[in-house]
């Protein structure tokens, strides 16, 4: 499996003949009429060295080269082998972008509201614009919605304390 040493290797041999190609076609003298623009001037004047450095050693941590699914397999002879990909290494702990959550965090956090609440919100505003569009079978949704919500609540309330009266039997 190549390096990413080799991999830069083979970035600086493309970049040099990229460059090349691209000083060979520049305008001339002798041949004005293949003017360039600012953007072409700039990407192709540049020395690459400006745009593309080495990594130093305490940096070759953060990055790791990923072998291509079907590294062994070649779908078409004449395209060659597939390619690596480097990535970024993962780190699981904590950075300072990134905290882990703690159990503090999770105990100050805003409970969601009770879906009481919602309810009662769609029929404020349900009522608030009856003037301007009337939605008489989305109130009546909400209503219902509501009436539901409170015959939950006194089904979890009563098995809640049929569960308090059976549990000292069963733990017997």
């Amino acid at each position: 499996m190549p390096s990413l040493s080799d991999h830069i290797d083979h970035l600086t041999a493309t970049a040099k003949a990229i460059h090349t190609s691209a000083t060979s076609i520049l305008p001339t003298d002798d041949n004005p009429a293949a003017q360039t623009g600012p953007f072409t001037r700039a990407v192709l004047d540049t020395p690459l060295g400006d745009l593309i450095r080495d990594i130093d050693t305490s940096e070759l941590g953060l990055f790791s080269l990923v072998p291509p699914p079907d590294a062994g397999v070649r779908k078409q002879p004449e395209n060659g082998p597939r390619k690596g990909e480097i990535s970024r290494a993962g780190f699981p702990g904590a950075t300072p972008l990134r905290r882990l959550p703690t159990k503090r965090d999770e105990a100050t956090k805003p409970r969601e509201p009770e879906p009481e609440v919602y309810a009662m919100a769609a029929l404020k505003y349900l009522d608030r614009y009856q003037s301007i569009r009337p939605m008489p079978r989305a109130r009546s949704q909400v209503i219902a919605l509501t009436q539901q919500l409170t015959e939950v609540r006194a089904n979890i309330k009563h098995l809640n304390e049929t569960l308090q009266q059976v549990s000292p039997f069963m733990s017997k």
